[in-house]
């Protein structure tokens, strides 16, 4: 009677597994079934046959999310803005960061509740507007501009082409998908011929008075050599 109630007590410290599984809130070392340890926590001596399993804090950028047997703790993820990440959920010891895209960019290695990595959103290019806006999730979608509009490729629909005959303008370069219809006045063009001519004409009149005044220069010059040519020869002669 006596040896049984010392195993009993014995028991009642520490459980010795050998005919069957720890459970689930335990795990299993040299025989002996001991208590894990909770979140945030760690090992740092496992039980003996009177004492129980002794837990401590993580601490740092460390962390455990589980009832655990581990000497260590799991260390932190950093969310890295070159991968086109930022932080969601800050770290803390019971619980990892959680990392979500960067503004501008959508996740392209995800997670359940978080992404490992991310990419910046497909920018449209002139000629294409942007069909479907990106997402943190999603990228960007692109279409081209229909017959007779353009987009820079920044807008969400393409604007279409001004008719510059139905403003009564002449049309000086057709639109195409990147750029609109160039159109001037009529008034503006005949001015500005009007103008040029007048500055051809302007010209040609100043051309004129240029030749003339060389002419009469080289008539000057020669009355002159003439004159110093008869006072130079001999008198009779």
């Amino acid at each position: 009677m006596f040896c049984q109630t010392i195993c009993a007590v014995i028991l009642l410290i520490v459980k010795y597994n050998l005919c069957s599984a720890c459970d689930e809130t335990e795990y299993e070392i040299d025989g002996k079934c001991c208590p894990m340890c909770p979140p945030g926590t760690k090992v740092s001596r496992h039980c003996t046959m009177y004492t129980s399993t002794l837990c401590v804090p993580c601490t740092g950028s460390t962390f455990t999310d589980k009832p655990n047997r581990h000497r260590i703790c799991n260390t932190c993820t950093t969310c890295n803005q070159a991968f086109g990440l930022k932080t969601v959920k800050e770290c803390t010891a019971s619980s990892d960061a959680v990392c979500g895209a960067l503004e501008g960019n959508y996740c392209i290695d995800p997670y359940e509740g978080g992404c490992r990595a991310a990419q910046k959103h497909t920018t449209c290019k002139p000629g294409h507007f942007i069909k479907h806006p990106g997402t943190d999730s999603t990228d960007t979608v692109c279409e081209n501009c229909p017959e007779n509009s353009f987009s820079n490729g920044s807008s969400t629909s393409c604007t279409p082409h001004t008719d510059c005959q139905s403003k009564g303008l002449l049309t000086l370069k057709k639109g195409n998908s990147m750029s609109d219809s160039k159109c001037q006045s009529w008034v503006y063009i005949i001015a500005s011929y009007c103008l040029e001519q007048g500055s051809f004409s302007t010209k040609q009149d100043q051309s004129k008075k240029n030749f003339a005044t060389g002419d009469q220069k080289w008539q000057n010059q020669r009355n002159a050599r003439q004159r110093v040519q008869k006072i130079s020869d001999p008198v009779g002669k």
